[in-house]
């Protein structure tokens, strides 16, 4: 099990995509062309029993992340440490982190599997 609060990367985005509704069984964690990072990507089974990449998933961007603060009525600031907090209203749930969008991922991951959630592996 990984702390919630912890979570970062690919991982976290395949965790805020799985609070988003997506499937698990649509949803990996692998290398993609012209990258040594792993990413988490949204993929299609082909009739061979492979997968075709159909995204790239990455709640970094503002793109992914804005609209979850409306969604999920999440708060911002940044505490006198110097993380950024994501609340969400009406809740004592919340996230922290190093980025704002980090925060704010968290306290959606948070919101939907608890403090832990299970590490999932990387397609080879």
């Amino acid at each position: 099990m990984i702390k919630t609060a912890t979570l970062t990367g690919a991982l976290l985005d395949y965790y805020v995509a799985r609070a988003e509704g997506v499937p698990a069984e649509q949803l990996e964690i692998r290398q993609v062309q012209r990258s040594a990072d792993y990413h988490c990507v949204r993929v299609a089974q082909r009739y061979d029993g492979g997968s075709t990449v159909l995204s790239v998933i990455r709640y970094a961007d503002w793109v992914l992340c804005g609209p979850l603060i409306r969604k999920h009525y999440i708060a911002i600031m940044l505490d006198a440490a110097g993380f950024w907090v994501a609340r969400k209203q009406l809740t004592v749930l919340r996230g922290l982190g190093d980025t704002p969008q980090e925060a704010i991922c968290r306290a959606v991951v948070r919101a939907a599997f608890g403090d832990e959630v299970e590490d999932v592996p990387c397609a080879q």
